[in-house]
């Protein structure tokens, strides 16, 4: 396909973003068109660099005939105004002033409630979002960096000795050269486990620096020290097993496994009989089947399953 073409197709999937989220299938079919081709990425990139400072530029022109103590608003484009700020724009990157998609991150990428959501990279990388996360990407001649903003994600790491994969999650880094490791942002903490390969964390503020291999698992609070273990093969599947569809629970107690549960679900689950809440729990569940998942729980601990419109609730029988 011709550099041209390209360019073409990535400035009408930024056009199409600009008036509001895709719907499933149409972010699918952007996902496949930038993990088709490389050019796709960069093309992409490009686009959305130029489109940002077209509305940019453009409003700037306009701001200008407001009175100066006006209160600021959202201002209409002309179609001179956005050529005169698209040849503004592209005049910068010609002058180098602006390297777009390296100076700063790329476009978000989310998952919704009760999504676990497939993202294949344009070095060969694949990362795995889990429900509710939001991920931002920067790929640069010497590194290629991950933002977590919040949430859970796996990465499948393609090997470039000369360009790190580095996930940034509340002011820490997760380094690796190529592996297989998952970085999770809930609650205050930071946990970060290995399935294969090594990453290293490191807190620029306090200067802590750990390594990890295989099957361990580190944890951190803000502000604290961190806390490793090693954990069993068996163990590190279970607690990755979100990544083909499953939550996987083996002695966790009802109240913790039903607030993973939760993490997936638009309508709740609420244990109204507190005397299940601390039993023992084990159980392969498929994620988003709350219902299912409800069902066992009240069979299990001799309970009645109540469904409303607003939660399932586990009360007494």
């Amino acid at each position: 396909m011709a550099k041209n073409e390209i360019d073409n197709i990535a400035a009408e999937w930024v056009a199409r973003l600009d008036g509001g989220p895709l719907d499933a299938k149409a972010q699918a079919q952007l996902d496949a068109w930038l993990a088709a081709d490389a050019r796709h990425q960069g093309a992409y990139v490009r686009a959305r660099a130029v489109w940002q400072h077209t509305n940019r530029v453009a409003a700037m022109s306009q701001g200008a005939l407001r009175d100066d103590h006006s209160a600021p608003t959202r201002l209409p484009v002309s179609a001179p105004g956005r050529m005169f700020a698209m040849a503004a724009t592209l005049l910068l990157v010609v002058l180098g002033v602006g390297y777009f998609g390296f100076e700063h991150y790329d476009g978000r990428r989310m998952a919704e409630v009760g999504e676990v959501r497939l993202i294949a990279m344009n070095d060969g990388s694949a990362i795995n979002l889990n429900t509710a996360s939001v991920i931002q990407t920067r790929y640069g001649a010497d590194e290629r960096r991950i933002l977590l903003r919040e949430g859970e994600a796996s990465f499948k790491v393609a090997h470039e000795d000369t360009r790190p994969f580095v996930v940034a999650v509340d002011g820490l880094t997760v380094k690796a050269v190529g592996t297989h490791f998952s970085v999770r942002r809930l609650k205050g903490a930071v946990s970060v486990i290995v399935a294969e390969g090594i990453v290293e964390i490191e807190n620029p503020t306090t200067g802590e620096i750990q390594r990890l291999h295989a099957d361990e698992w580190l944890t951190a609070m803000a502000g604290q020290t961190f806390s490793t273990a090693t954990l069993s093969a068996a163990e590190t599947d279970r607690r990755m097993a979100w990544e083909d569809g499953r939550l996987v629970f083996d002695g966790e107690s009802v109240r913790e496994a039903t607030e993973e549960v939760n993490r997936y679900a638009s309508v709740k689950i609420i244990i109204e009989d507190t005397a299940v809440l601390d039993e023992a729990l084990v159980g392969v569940f498929r994620i988003g089947d709350s219902k299912a998942y409800a069902n066992s729980v009240a069979t299990a601990f001799d309970a009645q399953l109540v469904e409303d419109e607003n939660a399932l609730r586990i009360v007494k029988k």
